[in-house]
């Protein structure tokens, strides 16, 4: 289990993860789970769940998607559903076999081209085939989505117990969505954390607030003995005139070290 979100605003998308991985029962630290999807793209992607597709890491693997599947991508004219596709395509062909049990998600958010808003992305893929491709924030609606280990972003924002509740499944994406008429998804009561005007700052400090307060929260849990969510937090900001940029990337931390925009 690990965790990634995303928050989409008026003025672009966050993206965050922390930086757990679990491989061979054991848990590391530092895997790079948060990527932009290519150079000079305004695209980015969170990975969440098995970091393998077959005997290849799905980092690596997006590595290599800019030059075999995007090379022949129209700028002018792409579309952000097309490259959740071009991917979902790519991973399938390129990862081999996978065990039955293995599963991927990937939140993908960014703007299409000539697009003036943002979208976001779900791509589920199960024992290495594409399961579903599925819109969460089209250029209407804004929020925050994420996936892994949300019991405490659930907490908090849809104020649900945690008491006798079944194991969350890794790739149930929990969405708090504010449409612009103020129509809400899931509770009707829950807090409007969100909201279409907010600045991509405040966004940005919303996502490292939910991704630190689910780490320490975890942390504590004596009901699961074994953390598998922590490390450095990485946390990417997209927007229509800047693209992809990074705000906080483990690689350029000695401790906790914070962007500007």
């Amino acid at each position: 289990m690990t965790l990634i979100l995303a928050i989409q605003v008026q003025d672009g998308v966050v993206l965050a993860s922390d930086s757990a991985m679990t491989h061979r029962g054991h848990v590391y630290f530092n895997a790079e789970k948060l990527v932009p999807v290519a150079k000079g793209l305004p695209i980015g992607l969170a990975i969440c769940g098995d970091g393998a597709l077959g005997s290849v890491s799905v980092s690596n693997l997006l590595q290599d998607f800019e030059s075999r599947q995007l090379s022949s991508l129209d700028r002018a004219r792409y579309d952000v559903r097309d490259v959740a596709a071009r991917l979902g395509d790519f991973l399938e062909e390129t990862a081999g076999h996978s065990s039955a049990g293995n599963n991927t998600s990937l939140i993908i958010g960014g703007y299409s081209a000539g697009s003036d808003m943002p979208e976001t992305w779900t791509l589920q893929m199960k024992s290495g085939k594409v399961s579903e491709i599925s819109l969460v924030w089209n250029s209407n609606s804004y929020g925050v989505n994420w996936d892994g280990q949300g019991a405490c972003i659930r907490r908090l924002l849809m104020d649900l117990t945690l008491t006798s509740r079944p194991a969350e499944p890794m790739h149930e994406a929990r969405a708090f969505k504010t449409i612009l008429d103020g129509e809400q998804v899931e509770q009707t009561d829950s807090p409007v954390l969100v909201t279409p005007g907010m600045p991509i700052l405040d966004a940005v400090e919303i996502a490292r607030f939910l991704m630190e307060t689910s780490i320490t929260f975890e942390s504590y849990r004596a009901d699961q003995p074994a953390k598998t969510l922590g490390g450095p937090i990485d946390i990417a900001v997209i927007t229509r005139h800047k693209g992809f940029r990074w705000i906080q990337r483990k690689r350029h931390l000695p401790g906790r070290r914070r962007g500007k925009i």
